[in-house]
């Protein structure tokens, strides 16, 4: 039987792989040939790079902290207090890009005036929701999961939150490489959520 070191070791190398399967989404063609990475760097095609499009391709580079993080993990280096402070601003600034990035959608600003309720609820609650549930768990099991853990956690609420928005307002767009791997990449982050969950409760009655 394994033991709890050895089963946290292969959760770290599982979510290491992941986050360096997110690393390389940032530079795949996500919709209309444009990356997450030039919609950071304003490379957008027809001159069209603003905030809006920095603001949605910005928390896809939280990839590279959880790589970060997973192999640290996988070497059993915890996050200094200073570390996860960071960690936190980083997850906490993330989201309210997101936020902000969704602000046009929620109140139908300019171009989606004529966007129907349910093509605006498809778009927003997904990751609205996945937020929504990784902050409870982090509220309700604070006490039983590690501190990598927890930050994992909020680093994945923060990915996710934006990656479902992005997957949503695409979708109708032709997606490219880049939108079917970050589909994907929600999937296992979800996993990888209920996992730290679940394992909270088995690290209580430990």
């Amino acid at each position: 039987m394994q033991t709890n070191q050895e089963t946290s070791k292969w959760f770290s190398a599982a979510s290491l792989l992941v986050a360096s399967l997110a690393g390389v989404a940032v530079f795949l063609p996500f919709s209309a040939n444009t990356s997450a990475w030039n919609a950071v760097t304003l490379r957008v095609p027809g001159d069209q790079g603003n905030w809006w499009h920095l603001l949605a391709g910005a928390p896809f580079l939280l990839a590279f902290v959880m790589v970060w993080l997973s192999a640290r993990s996988l070497l059993s280096i915890a996050p200094s207090t200073a570390e996860r402070r960071i960690l936190w601003s980083l997850t906490a600034i993330s989201v309210c890009a997101t936020l902000l990035v969704e602000a046009p959608v929620l109140f139908r600003m300019g171009n989606l005036a004529q966007m129907g309720l349910r093509r605006q609820l498809t778009i927003v609650v997904p990751g609205l929701v996945a937020l929504a549930i990784c902050s409870a768990i982090l509220i309700s099991r604070h006490k039983t999961i590690p501190a990598s853990g927890a930050v994992l956690l909020g680093l994945s609420g923060a990915y996710l939150v934006n990656a479902a928005f992005c997957l949503g307002m695409y979708a109708p767009y032709a997606p490219q490489s880049g939108w079917y791997l970050t589909m994907a990449l929600v999937w296992l982050i979800a996993l990888q959520v209920l996992w730290i969950f679940f394992n909270s409760y088995r690290a209580q009655g430990a």
